[in-house]
């Protein structure tokens, strides 16, 4: 048609792949679309400065042992929206499955210690340059990834996501 611009291909986060414009757009592509609700239901919170807290004023251990337990209990509370709730709210388990929280370090001792299935492998998930910079970065910190379930962030604000988390 005239006056319209030649399409050029994309490439993919420096991994060498380049695919077509039309693949990537949302309206096309469900996984595009699925991106995009991660995105808006994952909320990644660091948790040095609540290890910090509990080992200096309240004089607790923190240890792999103890993070797999909470990480038990986060995670199997998490579909109701509550952990440390007074009320909590009977949900569908179907409607909220996609629902979890996962850690992840750049301390490749630490997470060897938790359980495999609370960790975010780094390793696995990104190609090999990128994982040795995002560890160095990351270094001996933790964090969790909270992914509130998405029929959630589908119909909620941004204040609903955060309070899930």
């Amino acid at each position: 048609p005239l006056g319209q611009r030649q399409l050029t291909t994309y490439e993919v986060s420096g991994t060498g792949v380049f695919v077509e414009g039309d693949d990537l757009h949302f309206v096309n592509n469900a996984a595009m679309q699925q991106m995009w609700d991660d995105i808006r239901r994952t909320i990644i919170v660091g948790l040095d400065l609540a290890h910090n807290t509990l080992q200096k004023r309240l004089g607790k251990e923190v240890t792999p042992e103890t993070i797999n337990e909470y990480l038990h209990v986060l995670n199997h509370a998490m579909h109701g929206a509550a952990v440390v709730q007074e009320h909590m709210v009977e949900t569908h388990p179907s409607l909220t499955e996609d629902c979890y929280v996962k850690v992840f370090t750049g301390d490749d001792e630490m997470a060897d210690d938790l359980e495999p299935q609370f960790v975010l492998n780094v390793d696995k998930l990104f190609p090999a340059k990128q994982a040795a910079q995002l560890k160095a970065v990351v270094g001996k910190s933790m964090w969790q990834a909270v992914h509130i379930p998405t029929t959630v962030s589908r119909t909620c604000d941004g204040g609903t996501t955060s309070r899930w988390s």
